[in-house]
């Protein structure tokens, strides 16, 4: 909003795209939503807004009675939480911002209709006066979510189609154990198919402690609330407290959680898993009360194929397992022979990795050989196709020592069940150390291969780790010569067998007086083969270092330099905030002027097709008939690049007044242009114009063009 409420006196605005709710960052693929501070000879709160992309409007958003603007100054605080793809908005606006009096009640606003409705908990009579709401999830159906306090918190639904609040959750009549004192109930998450799951506890003091805590699954369509879990006398702490925790949930709606159960020396959780469909909570782990009394499950992750992954301990053993929920079955992973078993009986396998395929990375700890115990482990991977564990890493020869001792780690396991890893080669005896080896595991052949071992030898390099892995069983690495060589790049591609290297930016400013001594990172592999880096230059600007940017396309062997403006002293930098298969990204740079001086951070779009060009290029128009004189960003610029997707995104650019503000950028269909868009808002109510006319400029080769605006 750029009207003068909301203009400082030095004629400065400070507007932000932003959500308060959970993972929102105020972005959705039909809208944006944010806030604009208010100032009325002092300051005086918070306005919010949305911009809805389908008709390019800005509206200001929240309640807006005058009751909402408080006292000589017109204090005003609307906080938006969270916005979907249809534009709706929840959020809340204050009823006091200059008091701790006053309190913040919730709201729901449709665009379609215009209409803003109040919601929370706060609208229902049964609760005391001062109940603050907090709208925490917004459904692509419309369908909000959120909790109210303080004190004795509730959690609530929202149902536009309804058009009231239902109050939801476990009722204070709900044994968990011997306090009865009111249950708090929070909102842990709500599924694609609006299941609502949450926890139900009761506080005690000292204050932040709590007696009971149960999961609760909250199905809007039948209105009915299922406790989850275990809670029978098994599942009872000495103290009678009954305690079962929320992990997490799939795309299926299968929850999974653990139950804490009376253990001989204290509280160990058993793991389930809840199926809506048969509202039956199922266990999964080893943990239980009566076989396995000493077991404490942990629950890892639960894949989008109803796949469980999991550990247990008990004393000094760690248990990895898998639970398939097609077959009801749980299988233990890794090695138990007399090598992975210990003296006392124990053993250990622990997990590193997988895959939402199912697949699992892992070690055994082995209990012969002489390097440390926490490296000296043989690394497995865990099929679910064939419930086969097998081992991986290089063993042969110099891998391992005299004694029988390994150094290897798994790092990574892909969809498709490859892995990648190290193993430390050893010269003569376990005190000599001549090389860490990357290795590349394929789960066809059930065979380890070292990987880029030729060069590793040529470049007399001493570390070589496979930082990425892609679905197509390609790896990009990074080798290092402690002898002054700096690091090496390479790239490995499992379906020719071939590895390339030295692909990355080599120039004066990245590597030393020697010509060597290059820093590498790798940032990005996509399954389309493309390598995203960068080499640290060996330049500082403003304080911190500058880097060479640069992107491997594996398919035609190019590298493309992504250092798009340089100083004289060889300064740059370059941030990649999105990168798509196809190879089309956008981001930040630094910009130097003609004069050598930094000139702010500015905004790039880069293809393999259409190369680079600063994202100001491509909007062809009247700026000064939009209000905006530059999208570059501030000199103290920190990032407000939000990407949707190709053809929407936004960020923060310069107004003719010299204030800087949000504006978002829409592709707009043949001829393909991107539009640049500013609503501007004035007394409180919405400038709806007509887009005017549009002159100037020159139509470029990239596949954007045009600019409008609104005033």
């Amino acid at each position: 909003m750029d009207d003068e409420t909301h203009t400082y006196p030095d004629g400065s605005r400070r507007s932000s795209v932003r959500g308060s709710g959970n993972g929102n960052e105020g972005i959705s693929s039909g809208a944006f939503i944010g806030s604009s501070f208010r100032f009325t000879t002092q300051n005086a709160g918070d306005s919010g807004w949305l911009f809805t992309r389908n008709d390019q409007q800005l509206r200001q958003t929240g309640l807006l009675a005058p009751e909402f603007f408080y006292g000589p100054w017109q204090d005003h605080r609307t906080e938006n939480w969270a916005v979907n793809a249809r534009g709706q908005v929840v959020g809340t606006t204050s009823t006091n911002p200059t008091s701790s009096q006053g309190v913040d009640l919730g709201w729901y606003f449709d665009p379609a209709t215009g209409l803003t409705t109040r919601i929370g908990s706060s609208t229902l009579g049964s609760q005391p006066p001062r109940v603050d709401d907090y709208p925490q999830f917004l459904q692509e159906n419309g369908l909000a979510v959120g909790t109210s306090g303080p004190g004795t918190y509730t959690a609530w639904v929202f149902d536009p189609a309804v058009g009231a609040t239902r109050e939801i959750g476990l009722p204070d009549s709900t044994d968990l154990g011997p306090d009865t004192r009111p249950i708090l109930q929070t909102v842990e998450t709500v599924t694609s198919d609006n299941l609502v799951i949450g926890t139900s506890l009761r506080n005690s003091s000292p204050s932040g402690s709590y007696h009971g805590e149960a999961v609760w699954a909250y199905d809007p369509d039948a209105d009915v609330t299922t406790r989850l879990g275990f809670f029978s006398d098994s599942y009872v702490r000495k103290n009678g407290d009954k305690l079962t925790r929320f992990d997490g949930v799939n795309r299926n709606n299968l929850v999974v959680g653990r139950s804490q159960f009376l253990a001989p020396f204290g509280g160990f959780d058993s793991a389930w898993i809840y199926d809506p469909r048969t509202g039956a909570s199922t266990a999964i782990g080893l943990g239980d009360p009566v076989a396995n009394p000493t077991y404490d499950d942990q629950v890892i992750a639960i894949t989008d194929h109803n796949q469980v992954i999991g550990q247990s301990s008990s004393d000094d053993t760690i248990a990895s397992w898998f639970y398939d929920h097609a077959t009801g079955t749980t299988t233990t992973l890794g090695f138990f022979d007399a090598e992975h078993t210990f003296g006392d009986g124990s053993s250990q396998n622990s997990i590193v990795a997988y895959a939402d395929t199912g697949f699992v990375a892992g070690h055994a700890e082995r209990s012969v050989g002489d390097t440390r115990r926490s490296f000296n482990v043989t690394p497995w991977i865990y099929n679910p196709n064939t419930g086969e564990t097998q081992a991986a890493g290089l063993f042969a020869g110099g891998y391992t020592t005299p004694g029988g001792g390994h150094w290897a780690e798994a790092l990574r396991v892909n969809r498709q069940g490859q892995a990648i890893g190290i193993s430390r080669l050893f010269a003569n005896s376990a005190s000599t150390v001549q090389r860490d080896s990357a290795w590349f595991y394929d789960i066809e052949s059930g065979q380890t291969h070292e990987l880029a071992q030729d060069l590793m030898i040529r470049r007399r390099a001493i570390w070589n780790r496979p930082h990425q892995l892609n679905d197509r069983g390609q790896v990009a690495g990074v080798m290092t010569n402690n002898q002054g060589g700096g690091d090496y790049v390479w790239f490995y591609d499992h379906e020719t067998g071939a590895t390339t290297s030295d692909f990355d930016i080599r120039n004066e400013f990245t590597v030393d007086s020697n010509g060597q001594g290059a820093d590498i990172e790798i940032l990005q592999l996509t399954d389309s083969g493309l390598v995203l880096g960068r080499n640290e230059r060996h330049i500082f600007n403003r304080g911190r270092p500058t880097f060479a940017a640069w992107l491997y396309d594996s398919s035609s062997h190019t590298t493309y330099d992504l250092s798009f403006s340089t100083n004289s002293e060889g300064a740059a930098y370059t941030d990649v905030v999105s990168l798509s298969e196809s190879g089309a990204m956008f981001g930040t740079y630094d910009f130097y002027g003609e004069t050598d001086a930094f000139e702010g951070v500015r905004y790039f779009y880069w293809s393999l097709v259409d190369g680079f060009h600063d994202l100001e290029s491509l909007i062809v128009g009247d700026f000064d008939a939009a209000g905006w004189d530059t999208i570059i960003g501030s000199l103290n610029f920190s990032g407000d690049l939000k990407i949707v997707d190709e053809s929407f995104l936004t960020a923060r650019g310069r107004r003719l007044d010299g204030s800087y503000m949000p504006f978002a950028l829409i592709r707009v269909p043949e001829p393909a242009t991107l539009s640049l868009l500013c609503a501007a808002l004035v007394a409180g109510a919405a400038w709806r114009g007509t887009r005017g006319a549009r002159s100037g400029g020159a139509r470029c080769e990239a596949p954007f063009a045009s600019l409008g605006g609104r005033r």
